[in-house]
């Protein structure tokens, strides 16, 4: 099984009778979840450093100590 998982939203949800805050607190209050992220909140590179493999990412921090990265480091670290 992928650590990653996919969900793809109704356009219109509220046919369904839920909410897009609904299925997005569905997913995350569900035991074994660590994070959800809305994908149209975050950038490509924000997404990048989501999917790198815990090696890479500990080679890209070195190589390249931004801010937004260093932001992103203490995230994963907590």
């Amino acid at each position: 099984m992928g650590r990653f998982l996919l969900v793809e939203l109704e356009p219109d949800l509220a046919k369904f009778g839920t909410t897009h805050n609904a299925a997005f607190l569905s997913v995350q209050h569900v035991n074994g979840v660590r994070s959800v992220c809305d994908l149209s909140a975050i950038s490509r590179d924000t997404l990048a450093t989501f999917l790198m493999t815990d090696a890479e990412r500990a080679v890209g921090l070195r190589r390249n100590r931004s801010t937004t990265e260093r932001i992103l480091r203490r995230y994963w670290a907590s």
